[in-house]
């Protein structure tokens, strides 16, 4: 149980309380006891409190069906079957088939949203119908509240966020931009809420005319009174990421916004036909022998560059004409989305805690998928095939084998030649 440091100490309405994110994602067979087809089941929730002995400061609800309309399963469910990279040598490629669960849509109208992201990490949303009654399915959190409304939206928008609130390029482009997307290619939606953002998001949803509605870093926590809205079940549980693993959707949304790109933004002269993703040094899974990493892609025709010192839209057009993309499993990787299909992507994967998202989205955008397995600096060499993901791993740097790095590079340049 990693719910909090003092996890075995504290009650499970405490946890559900305060640390709902964490509690769900990590208690085996919690979810099951609290959910009823696929969403968060507020009745259950109080059927523990009580349980406990607790009594919770909101109780009344709706159901979701007399709050909301059920416009359609967006995204039935399906199985996806994964290419397998060239070598299973990490723990993120001994699954290669999923069953993505579906995502049901919904429209609700003259609601409130209150939201609390505070602290990311224990990120709480809560909608309520126009009687003020909580939707019972379209929460997250264990401890609703409503307070004035700090804002009204017009028109119809779309809650395009999820419970990974904190602003990040991998989960904007593969999980949030597909469901504002699909709100606006469907119904119409012109805004788009967030709970956080950058400049990047609204050049982003300017080439849709879609307007990111966004509280504020001043405004953390509040609620917003909406006309219109659509809502994805996916905001509030099952969130299969990256990109519901290429569901037809998300594969229009990007295909949409590709084609947006090069309709509208000029293409710079000098793009390099390789580019490596170098790392700001605050930035976790830094590489510890970087100068002699950065000497081999030189002589392997790499250029290297952050993608951060450039404009979101620079960033959008640049990658379009790379054909090489390489670097550290990070959101800067996510840039293959601008990438014409048939380039190449490598990876160098930390062996202590990474995903596949890049692998799977490669292989669901037709791009060929390459990666090196890295050292741990304190470790060396791991079997990441005998080990279990652990966030708490996520800041450890990395050590790029250089043999192994000159020998991907070499069989890259034979197949050019």
């Amino acid at each position: 149980m990693t719910a909090s440091p003092n996890a075995a100490a504290e009650s499970l309405p405490t946890l559900l309380k305060n640390y709902f994110l964490r509690t769900t994602r990590s208690q085996h067979g919690l979810n099951q006891r609290i959910i009823s087809r696929g969403l968060f089941d507020f009745g259950k929730i109080l059927d523990i409190y009580a349980e406990h002995g607790v009594d919770p400061a909101w109780t009344r609800h709706i159901a979701l069906e007399d709050a909301a309309q059920d416009i359609s399963p967006s995204d039935p469910t399906r199985r996806v079957l994964l290419k397998p990279p060239d070598k299973v040598d990490h723990y993120v490629f001994l699954q290669n088939e999923y069953l993505v669960p579906g995502v049901r849509v919904f429209r609700l109208k003259n609601i409130y949203i209150s939201y609390d992201v505070t602290n990311f990490g224990r990120a709480q949303y809560y909608i309520f119908s126009e009687d003020k009654a909580l939707v019972n399915g379209l929460f997250f959190g264990g401890d609703p509240f409503l307070e004035d409304p700090i804002a009204t939206i017009e028109g119809t928008s779309v809650f395009a966020d999820d419970f990974f609130a904190r602003f990040n390029i991998c989960h904007l482009l593969f999980d949030k931009l597909p469901r504002a997307y699909g709100a606006w290619r469907d119904w119409g939606a012109t805004n788009a809420i967030f709970m956080s953002g950058t400049p990047y998001v609204q050049d982003l949803f300017d080439l849709f005319g879609i307007t990111a509605v966004i509280p504020g870093p001043k405004q953390r926590r509040g609620t917003l009174f909406v006309r219109d809205c659509i809502v994805f079940s996916d905001s509030f549980n099952q969130l299969h990421h990256p990109a519901r693993m290429g569901s037809p959707l998300h594969l229009e949304a990007l295909q949409a916004l590709r084609a947006r790109i090069k309709s509208s933004l000029p293409v710079p002269d000098d793009v390099p036909d390789r580019f490596f993703i170098t790392r700001a040094p605050d930035l976790p899974r830094a590489i510890e022998n970087a100068d002699a990493v950065n000497m081999i892609l030189a002589r392997h025709g790499f250029v290297g560059g952050d993608p951060a010192t450039m404009s979101p839209r620079e960033q959008m057009a640049f990658f379009q004409k790379v054909s090489v993309l390489a670097g550290a499993h990070g959101a800067g990787l996510s840039n293959l989305t601008f990438m014409d299909p048939g380039s190449t992507v490598i990876e160098l994967l930390p062996p202590l805690c990474a995903t596949g998202a890049y692998w799977s989205m490669s292989d669901r955008l037709g791009l060929s998928y390459r990666h090196l397995l890295c050292d741990d600096p304190e470790l060396g060499p791991v079997n990441a095939l005998g080990i279990k993901h652990n966030g708490a791993n996520n800041r450890h740097n990395i050590v790029v084998p250089e043999a192994a790095l000159d020998d991907l590079l070499g069989s890259l340049d034979s197949r050019r030649g």
